[in-house]
């Protein structure tokens, strides 16, 4: 078995109907789903929908069937009840929803007894064009019930829907993880199969759900949880290879040029979850843009305004960024954009949030960002960020670190 199935294999769950007395027309095993946070398995809304009415309000339970390595390393099966508590969208009166089952289709099922679980790590971007895809899911193809996992690539998108091409989902992988293989990380849920190309549902229609009110409260926890999960996994010995430790041996691993390593991204994000929600997209992605202005030196807007609801996506939006050439190059200068990020949005919570957040934490935060200053091998970019920091606290964990030798500013940061 692969290293990415021995990440996947842990996180991955078949869904279907309770034990005797459950009443239902359909068959036991619905589909599949993966866990993205202790207790919280992410899936789509039409194999939640299979149970019927009651199950999509969260009436009637559902099984939830995973798998967990023994002591000798042998897998043994895990059963959980779980119960749907957002269901996107949710079906209108006692009939199903029509075929196929209308975007986002994306279902959250709380499962008791799986706050130990291992989750899978969800992308803070979309993916781009012709990226390297691994499928997952339960499957009963070749008549016995068994984890299916096929590769292929991103073909493009249609609508709110993103196409798949190269081994295509079948009968029982719906709800499954479609993953970066590059980086390790969800960037789909399957969804289906129409004709020659397969079919997903983005990651980012998670994000999405936030603006509900029904759905968005529930979605904010579960990703709070979600990223408070993999930074307690950091150091953590486990019989998993869980996406930090994994990170390192992807092909779209490039730390020795970006400086970004997953255990800084996972801190970050651990660090993140724990403050205020942003106001709004604005909020987040005007930071990103004078980030980008102070490293860059000069003001470009995107053309394209992502509407990113969490302060993870807009540090996304700044992994891989470059300075500013004539012949299109540049120098990646994604590490400073990023801890200049983090710095812009301590510094706004301190001001402006300030009776939101537990003063230890903020201070825990601060803390880490001016040590990331105090070693951070550009002066000027360890300066900038000691300026944010100003007033704020731990930020004087870093104050009068002598500027390594050798230290020059990155794009348009200046001595």
């Amino acid at each position: 078995m692969s290293a990415f199935d021995e990440m996947v294999r842990p996180s991955l769950a078949r869904i279907g109907a309770p034990g005797d007395g459950y009443a239902t027309d359909r068959d036991s095993y619905w589909g599949s789903g993966f866990f993205v946070a202790p207790g919280w398995l992410l899936t789509c809304a039409h194999v939640v929908g299979k149970g019927g009415a009651a199950v999509c309000r969260g009436e009637s339970a559902l099984s939830v069937t995973w798998q967990e390595r023994t002591a000798v390393g042998a897998w043994e099966p895990r059963t959980g009840t779980g119960t749907a508590v957002v269901v996107v969208p949710r079906p209108e009166g006692a009939g199903p929803a029509r075929d196929p089952w209308p975007f986002p289709d994306l279902a959250l099922v709380r499962v008791a007894g799986a706050d130990e679980v291992r989750c899978l790590w969800l992308g803070d971007r979309e993916a781009g064009p012709r990226t390297p895809l691994g499928l997952y899911g339960w499957s009963v193809q070749t008549g016995e019930l068994g984890i299916r996992h096929g590769t292929g690539e991103l073909a493009g998108s249609d609508a709110r829907a993103l196409l798949l091409a190269g081994s295509l989902p079948i009968g029982g992988l719906s709800g499954g993880p479609v993953l970066d293989l590059r980086h390790g990380s969800v960037i789909g849920v399957i969804k289906g199969r129409r004709r020659e190309e397969g079919v997903a549902v983005p990651v980012t229609a998670l994000y999405e759900l936030l603006d509900s009110r029904e759905a968005g409260r529930v979605v904010r926890e579960v990703l709070r949880a979600h990223d408070l999960h993999h930074a307690s996994l950091l150091g953590t010995a486990s019989p998993y290879p869980d996406w930090t430790a994994f990170h390192t041996a992807l092909p779209g691993h490039v730390t020795s040029v970006s400086g970004i390593t997953a255990e800084l991204r996972t801190r970050l994000y651990g660090h993140l979850a724990h403050l205020p929600p942003p106001a709004g997209a604005g909020e987040v992605v005007h930071l990103v843009e004078d980030v980008k202005e102070q490293v860059r030196g000069e003001r470009l807007r995107s053309l394209v305004l992502r509407n990113v609801r969490t302060w993870r996506e807009g540090a996304g939006l700044l992994h891989g960024l470059r300075t500013l050439e004539p012949d299109g190059g540049g120098t990646l200068v994604d590490l400073d954009a990023v801890l200049l990020y983090a710095a812009r949005v301590a510094r706004r919570t301190d001001r402006e949030h300030a009776g939101e957040v537990d003063a230890r934490r903020l201070r825990a935060f601060t803390e880490w960002i001016a040590a990331q200053a105090a070693g951070h091998s550009h002066w000027a970019v360890g300066e900038a960020i000691r300026a944010l920091l100003e007033g704020t606290g731990g930020a004087q964990r870093a104050d009068g670190a002598p500027p390594p030798p050798g230290g020059r500013p990155a794009g348009g940061l200046s001595d």
